[in-house]
């Protein structure tokens, strides 16, 4: 499991997992932690998948609703 192994310091930072050996890296550029765990598994693109720490998405797409908008 990943959640337990990454640090407080890493939140924001993307997670990128190779999905057969569980291995990851985390990095604040997707492509560098992609890049990374690729090095050492190169049979894993394909099957990476990613994460935010601290967030549930990767990314997010459009916009927020401020409350004071339509005031």
């Amino acid at each position: 499991m990943v959640r337990p192994q990454v640090e407080d310091e890493d939140d924001r930072k993307y997670v990128a997992i190779d999905t057969e050996t569980e291995d990851f890296e985390v990095d604040a550029d997707q492509r560098a932690a992609s890049d990374r765990l690729l090095k050492r598994h190169p049979e894993a693109r394909g099957r990476i998948w990613f994460r935010r720490v601290g967030s549930r998405a990767v990314h997010h797409l459009g916009g927020r609703f401020l409350s004071d908008a339509f005031d």
